[in-house]
Formats: structure tokens, sequence, C-alpha cells
């Protein structure tokens, strides 16, 4: 499948891209019977009752009704890769007063400056329940280009005070009423409660020892982006933003500041964001004196650890100034020891070492090799070194933590086309890379240093998970590259790597000249066309 191959054509020719069909809305409110706008607390207590001017879901997880006009404060956002949300509550608090707005795979954070005490209006969007979770959404359920508007009224207001309570007030069984008014509110609760069980690296089972048989989930990842902390471990109190999934009611926390325990530091991240510094990530902000001793820091290639310093962007992390023998795409590790966290002033009983990471900022060629391992295999298969497994007829699992710099030359909903400003690597492969749903827009023209992980989708290469991001300069695009129809409908596994086909320059900006059309799809959303050269 070649839709990651970034195409402009002249002569016969036209710009092609590829869209999810949409879907029409049944209702939209207000209307000219339904003259009001409806508040969140309406919304949630006319939802899917009898009545003209009650809304309604659609099928399953379908969105239904056209919901204009609905407005909360920004109580927290979900702004970690690849779905977006912010969460909205009206002023007062209560139950039924809060609501998930849900961005798809648009991170709209930056273009609209929202943040957390924000009162902003969904001008133009739709509702649906998602696994119990009543979500305002775009109306054209696309998720690389929603269509959702909204507006920011006013900033800086004070965010609704937290609901209490305790493991029975919100335990996690969907069968529990009292806690299902609190979803999309801000929530604490109150222990001490203590770890027992954690799934996923994230999800954490927590309980009160005065009632055992009450569970509540407390999900670390989804607006912190963190693993939960050890089995035993014992929280005085947690806030956050109540929730709905599949398995149960949830409470998510949106910072180490939601959390009250007795826990060091705990090492969360580590990569690469220059070929001699690396940006550790701990899970709360750090003290300047134990982050800043080099003696805290050790590599797993041996190298040295230079100097280190707290990120001027952010309290909890660390970027290391480092020397080493590494090349490219070697492995690393960064061990720390004896960090202290700044609201408790407890220091990390063990030393605690990051997973594995890749050295060095790559070229586009460069992270979108293929694996010499793949095209020797039986059958022959182009895939990336870096990516993780599968992917072949599936969307892949992530390779290790790596970092690579590229332009942008095109953007498509929320995929982004990068290459190099010479598009050649070390193996002459002429391959850029796509860069799915980043927590920021990216500028075409602008090159950037992005950290996260490749992965293979459906044998098309891509860079998705991004936790950093820099933009180093406007160098412009790059001139696009002239191809036959030959060469670019030319898809094949070339094991030794010496044939001029179309995999060689996916996701790079390429020219088709005097092509004829040759067939046209009219169903949407296959309303592209095929051409023919000589």
């Amino acid at each position: 499948m070649m839709r990651r191959l970034l195409l402009a054509a002249t002569g016969l020719a036209m710009v092609g891209t590829i869209a999810c069909t949409t879907v029409a809305s049944a209702s939209q409110f207000p209307n000219a019977t339904c003259p009001d706008t409806l508040s969140i607390k309406l919304l949630h207590q006319l939802l899917n009752t009898v009545g003209t001017c009650n809304p309604q879901t659609g099928a399953g997880s379908a969105p239904g009704d056209t919901i204009n006009g609905v407005g909360g404060i920004i109580i927290g956002m979900d702004l970690i890769p690849t779905g977006f949300d912010a969460f909205l509550e009206m002023s007062g608090g209560g139950a039924y007063t809060g609501i998930d707005n849900f961005w798809d795979g648009t991170n709209f954070q930056p273009s609209y400056g929202f943040a957390l005490g924000d009162s902003i209006v969904v001008e133009y969007g739709r509702v649906e329940n998602f696994s119990g979770d009543i979500e305002l959404l775009a109306p054209n359920n696309n998720f690389s280009a929603p269509n959702i508007i909204m507006r920011k009224v006013s900033s800086g207001n004070p965010l609704p005070a937290p609901f209490p309570g305790n493991t029975v007030d919100f335990n996690a069984l969907l069968t529990n009423t009292y806690f299902a008014p609190y979803v999309g509110t801000l929530v604490k609760l109150n222990g001490p409660v203590t770890i027992q069980r954690v799934t996923g690296g994230s999800l954490a089972f927590v309980v009160d020892a005065s009632a055992p048989s009450d569970t509540v989930y407390i999900d670390y990842f989804k607006l912190m982006g963190s693993n939960a902390p050890a089995v035993g471990t014992v929280l005085t109190s947690v806030t956050g933003v109540g929730n709905a999934g599949t398995t149960g009611w949830r409470i998510d926390p949106r910072s180490s500041a939601d959390i009250i325990d007795a826990q060091p530091p705990t090492l969360n991240d580590c990569y690469a964001i220059a070929d001699n510094k690396y940006r550790v990530v701990f899970d709360r902000p750090v003290t300047t004196a134990s982050a800043q001793n080099v003696a805290n820091y050790s590599l797993g290639s041996f190298g040295t650890v230079n100097s280190a310093t707290i990120d001027p962007n952010s309290s909890s992390a660390v970027i290391l100034n480092v020397t080493t023998g590494l090349n490219h795409g070697d492995n690393e590790t960064v061990t720390a020891s004896s960090i202290t966290g700044v609201a408790n002033n407890i220091t990390m009983p063990t030393p605690q070492t990051s997973a594995l990471f890749l050295f060095g900022v790559q070229s586009c060629g460069e992270i979108s090799q293929p694996s010499p391992d793949s095209l020797a295999g039986s059958p022959c298969r182009d895939y990336m070194k870096y990516a993780g497994t599968g992917g072949v007829y599936s969307n892949g699992a992530n390779g290790p933590r790596s970092t690579f710099t590229g332009i942008v030359t095109g953007v498509y909903g929320n995929l982004y086309y990068c290459e190099d400003a010479t598009p050649t690597s070390p193996a002459g492969h002429h391959r850029g890379i796509t860069v799915f749903a980043p927590p920021a827009p990216l500028t075409v023209g602008h090159s950037y240093i992005i950290a996260g992980n490749a992965e293979e989708y459906y044998m098309e290469g891509e860079f998705q998970g991004i936790v950093y991001i820099q933009d180093t300069g406007t160098p412009g695009v790059p001139a696009s590259i002239p191809l036959t129809v030959a060469v670019a409908s030319y898809d094949t596994c070339d094991a030794a790597q010496n044939i001029n086909d179309a995999r060689d320059y996916l996701s790079e900006l390429v020219t088709l000249t005097d092509v004829q059309v040759v067939n046209r799809y009219l169903t949407v959303p296959t309303t592209g066309f095929s051409v023919a050269g000589d």
C-alpha cells in the first residue's frame, strides 16, 4: 500500500489525498423548535430520553445529534498522542456537570491556546456515548481531520472544587450509580489507600483496609503519561478527573501534584535530543541539587556524563550532556540514583535504569531504512529497521524510543510528511517518514527534532507516540523528486536494495510529469484516480 507517497504532479494530473467517510447528523440542537443552548447538566439530563428537544447519541459508539453551544471550564487535558481530550465542567461543579470534549487525533491546545481554567464553548460538535463516557466530538467523525469548532471565552477562571469521596463512593464497578454522575468532573479520593494490583503498567487498583471489597481504579497514563507506583504503595489522597472505561469507573490524575504519597521520584523516560544530549524525565519535580549532580547518573554505553541541567521547560526533566563512542541507532540506557523529589523531599533508595533507547538524532533516511534481517527473510519484507514487530497487515508495535530530524513537506489531517534536506542515507535510500498525531501541529517548511517511536503501519513507515518536539528552523521545502510512473507504481521487496522502486520514496515529495488519467474512483472515500505514463 503506497498511500504515504506524497505526490505533486505536473502535466495532466492532480493532487490527491485520502479521507474518511462522514456521517450526517440526525438532528441539530439548538434549532427552531428547541432554541435554547444546552448546558452540560441539561445535556446529561435530557440525553437519550423521550422528547422533541431531547438529543440522542448514535447507535453503539457512533456519534449522534449535533450539539452546538455547550460550554464549561477546562479542568484537565489529555495531550498524550494519539487521541486528545479536554474535560469541561460547569463552574459550580456537582453531579452531571462534567463532559469529555474529544478532539480525535488533533491536539487543539496549541492553536487555541487552551489552559486549565479557560472557559470555552463547543460551537460545533456532536454527542456520543463511548463506553459509558459521554463525549462532544467532531461532527465529521474523522480522526485525522476533525472539524469540531470551539471558542475560548475567558482565561484564569477558578476550577470547580473536587467532589470528595472514599473507596465506597468511587468503587470502579459500573453498577456503582453513585460515581456515575461525577464522570467528567473533578473528584478527590481520600485515603489512605494502598495499591493492590497494577495492570498495563499504569492502571492501579487501590483499596482501603477498612473496606477491602471496594476497589478504585487510578489511571496514571490517561492524563499524566506515567507508570503507576509499585504494589503496596500507600497514597494519602488522589485528585483527578472522573472517567469511564469498558472495565469500570476510574480517576485520572492530571499531574504528580494530584497525588499525595510518600514515594521517591521514578525515572519515566529517556531519549536523545542531540548527538551529545539526553533528556531524562521523572514522574515528578526533582530538586536542583540532586538532579544536577553528575555523579547521580551513569550510561549503559559506559560513556561520560559531562553535565546535568534541569530542563527550563519542566522541573521534572533533566538534560544530560554526554560523551560516548556510540553510532546512530546504537542501544543506550541511563541509570539515575539519589534523585530527590521536591514535594516530599524523599530520595530514591536504589538506582533506576531507563528503558532502552537509540543513540543520536537520526536523519529521515536513517530512521526509515529497511532492516537487513527482514530483507533476507523468506518471504522478503521491506520492514523498518527500528520498528517493533508486526505491521505487515496491521498496525505494528512500537520500536524503542528514538529520535530523528527532518523537514515537513506536507500535511494531511494529523499526518505530517518529513524528509531530509538532501534525501539520502548511508544505505543510499531516499525515504522520508510520516509523523502521526504529534502533540503540537508542525509547520510545512520547518525542520524539527522529534522523539517518539518508529512503527510499521500496513508496511508503511510511521513515527508516533511523540514525546518531544523542537523546531530547529525554516530551511523551506526541498525540491520534489522527479519520478516516472514506472518507478512510482513499482511496489516490491527489493532484497538486494539495487532496484529503483517506489518504496525508496515513501513519505517524500515527488513529481510525475506527462501523465494521463486512466481510471477514476467516484465512491467516497476513494474519490481518487489512476494515471499512466508513456
